[in-house]
C-alpha cells in the first residue's frame, strides 16, 4: 500500500451478551479488508488497536456498528507511512482491562489477597475531562492530583508535568495498592489518564468507588490531548501498542526502542531485547 495509513486506537464499554457472535462477525469483517491490529472483545466490551486504508478503517467502523451495534467507540485517530502491525489478532477476553487476581499456581500471582473493593465495576461514577478543560487547569495551576494510570515504563517514557503514578508493573496491580492509593489526598479533584482512555476510564471509577469523590478522567487520554495541544505541560513520549514504539509530541514515531521483555529503553545496535534479556531471542 503507497498510501497514508490511518491507525485508531478505540474502546467502548457496553454489555455484550453474545460475545462469540460479536468475535464471528468482527472477523468477517476484517477479512474483507486489508487491516491489521488487535481486537479485543469481552462481556464488557470493545478494545482494538487497527491499521489499515482509509476506506478499510471506515468500512470496518460502518460494520461494527450495523452488524454488533458497537457504535459509541472512544477513538483516537493517527497516521503513518506503514501499517505498525505484523497481523491481524481477534480474541475474546474475561475483561478488557484485567483487574481480577490470577491464578494461585500462574507464576506471576500473589498470595496477597486483593484490598481494593468493586475492581470490576465499570459504572460511570467518574466524569470525563476533556482536554481543553484539562489544559485550562494546568494553565491555572489548579490544586489536583494528575495520576498517570499506565505502567512505570510507560511514565518513565514521557508523562505530564508534576503528574503521580502507582509504580505499577501492570494495571491488574491495582487492586494490591489500598495502602498506597489512600495515600492520595481526597479533599482533590484527583484526574485519572493514559494512553487512549481505557485504563484511565476504569481506574476513575475504581477511585470513586473507593471513598474518592471528585474523580476526573481525562477523555481520549495523552494521544487526543497532544493532538491538540502538543508538549503544553506534557514531556517526552507517549508508549503506544504497535511497532512505532513511541510518538512524540507532534505524534510522529521517535527513534526510541525498548527491550521487548523488560521494556527498558535499548540503543539502535540491540535488535528486540536489550543484554540481559538476549537470551530470550
Amino acid at each position: 500500500m503507497s498510501e497514508q495509513i490511518t491507525n485508531i486506537a478505540g474502546y467502548q464499554f457496553t454489555t455484550i451478551d453474545d460475545v462469540t457472535k460479536v468475535f464471528k462477525n468482527t472477523r468477517e469483517i476484517c477479512s474483507e479488508t486489508h487491516i491489521k491490529g488487535n481486537i479485543f472483545i469481552s462481556p464488557e466490551g470493545i478494545n482494538l488497536g487497527l491499521a489499515s486504508t482509509q476506506s478499510d478503517i471506515e468500512y470496518f467502523l460502518q460494520n461494527l456498528d450495523s452488524l454488533c451495534g458497537l457504535n459509541n467507540l472512544l477513538l483516537n485517530t493517527t497516521y503513518s507511512d506503514y501499517i505498525p502491525f505484523k497481523r491481524l489478532l481477534v480474541k475474546i477476553r474475561s475483561e478488557l482491562v484485567p483487574t481480577k487476581p490470577l491464578p494461585s499456581d500462574h507464576p506471576s500471582s500473589s498470595t496477597t489477597k486483593p484490598l481494593l473493593k468493586n475492581i470490576d465495576s465499570v459504572e460511570q461514577n467518574a466524569k470525563y475531562l476533556s482536554n481543553d478543560e484539562l489544559k485550562e487547569w494546568l494553565d491555572a495551576g489548579k490544586d489536583i492530583i494528575l495520576l498517570d494510570m499506565r505502567n512505570e515504563f510507560e511514565v518513565n517514557l514521557g508523562s505530564f508535568e508534576n503528574a503521580t503514578h502507582l509504580a505499577i508493573r501492570n494495571f491488574r496491580d491495582i487492586i494490591q495498592l489500598e495502602s498506597k492509593i489512600n495515600e492520595l489526598p481526597k479533599d482533590k479533584p484527583v484526574v485519572t489518564f493514559c494512553t487512549g482512555g481505557i485504563r484511565c476510564e476504569k481506574g476513575a471509577n475504581i477511585l470513586a468507588n473507593n471513598g474518592f469523590d471528585q474523580v476526573f478522567q481525562l477523555e481520549g487520554g495523552i494521544i487526543k490531548y497532544i493532538e491538540k495541544y502538543k508538549d503544553q505541560h506534557w514531556r517526552g513520549e507517549c508508549f503506544v501498542f504497535d511497532d512505532r514504539v513511541c510518538l512524540d509530541s507532534n505524534l510522529q514515531p521517535s527513534d526510541t526502542k525498548i527491550c521487548r521483555h523488560c521494556q527498558i529503553i535499548i540503543s539502535d545496535t540491540d535488535n528486540e531485547y536489550c543484554e540481559d534479556c538476549a537470551h530470550l531471542a
